[in-house]
């Protein structure tokens, strides 16, 4: 079971239209971007986002996203001063396996 979290703090329930697993175009279309970047968390399932996210003007801090992302992590001051567990835009939770 996958999970779309928008910047506005949404979550929404998402299924492949296939019924197991997300394809790129999909992937594409959800998040609406061009390039993705897939991030592991610490549980054990993957956020999938904007690659080039920080790029763009227009796109806000995902606040859900970056929690989950920092969850159980443990980050350098470095890291931190530079923003760099911050998660911009919207992110699609899922398993590994749920992507092809």
């Amino acid at each position: 079971m996958a999970a779309l979290y928008k910047t506005d703090g949404t979550e929404t329930t998402v299924q492949p239209q296939n019924g197991t697993n997300f394809r790129l175009q999909e992937l594409y279309d959800l998040l609406s971007v061009d390039m993705i970047e897939i991030v592991p968390l610490e549980d054990g399932r993957i956020m999938i986002c904007d690659e080039e996210a920080r790029l763009k003007a227009d796109q806000e801090t995902n606040v859900t996203a970056s929690l989950l992302f920092q969850k159980g992590r443990e980050f350098s001051a470095r890291e931190i001063l530079s923003h760099y567990d911050e998660i911009i835009g919207p992110v699609l939770v899922c398993r590994d396996d749920e992507v092809r």
